[in-house]
């Protein structure tokens, strides 16, 4: 029996499940379908950028700018990030004018961004479109393959311990005193849960704690 349980093999599910398994505890990771299926896998590389992010994030990014480039050696497996710098482009009046507020509040956070006017900008990109007007940079922004760096948190977690099911689907929790005590599969399994649980499913979040924990998480889908 493991000791804390994550709903969800994405991105997020396997590199908490990495974590905890490294402390030497016991986790079990249910994923509904195969690791990286869902937001974490398919085509393309994904953004680790500070850059459009919320700013409550940008102490985390950070952060990231450190650990991604050598992510790789601590997994042992091929680079799977590259530095490439991010344009946030600007054609709105009212985006050109907070612009400089955001460079200056990136910058607090020792994030390097500079602000392009229209001309610097060209230099750069002399292709775009000309309704941009300018844009924010910020150099240590890169992308990612998402799917392989989700695949190699699986497979590190398993070499700590841990114990991953593809295919099982948590269907519903059992509560008692306010806690999750148990979660039940599609396959009717009763897993107890004596530690941590962790939902990190993305959109199906809100309804599997709505229909079994009675109360409503403000989660939902967004296309930027």
């Amino acid at each position: 029996m493991a000791e804390n349980l994550v709903i969800g093999g994405g991105v997020f599910g396997t590199g908490v499940a990495l974590e905890i398994a490294k402390s030497g505890r016991g986790v079990r990771l249910l994923e509904k379908q195969k690791i990286a299926s869902g937001a974490s896998g398919g085509p393309g590389r994904r953004g680790v950028r500070a850059n459009g992010r919320d700013v409550r994030e940008l102490p985390l990014m950070k952060m990231a700018y450190d650990i991604w480039p050598e992510l790789h050696n601590d997994l042992d497996t091929n680079p799977f990030f590259e530095r490439t710098g991010n344009l946030l482009l600007i054609e709105r009046e009212q985006d050109l004018k907070s612009a400089p507020a955001r460079v200056w509040l990136q910058q607090q956070q020792g994030i390097p961004s500079e602000f392009l006017g229209c001309d610097e900008l060209r230099e750069m990109e002399p292709e775009l479109d000309q309704r941009v007007k300018a844009a924010i940079f910020c150099e240590k922004d890169g992308v990612c393959d998402h799917a392989a760096v989700t695949k190699a948190f699986e497979n590190k977690s398993r070499e700590f311990g841990a114990q991953i099911d593809e295919n099982c689907v948590a269907v519903s929790l059992e509560i008692q005193n306010g806690r999750v005590k148990e979660v039940i599969t599609n396959m009717e399994e009763h897993i107890q849960v004596t530690g941590t649980l962790f939902v990190l499913s993305n959109s199906t979040v809100s309804d599997l704690i709505e229909n079994h924990c009675g109360f409503h998480l403000p989660v939902w889908n967004e296309c930027l």
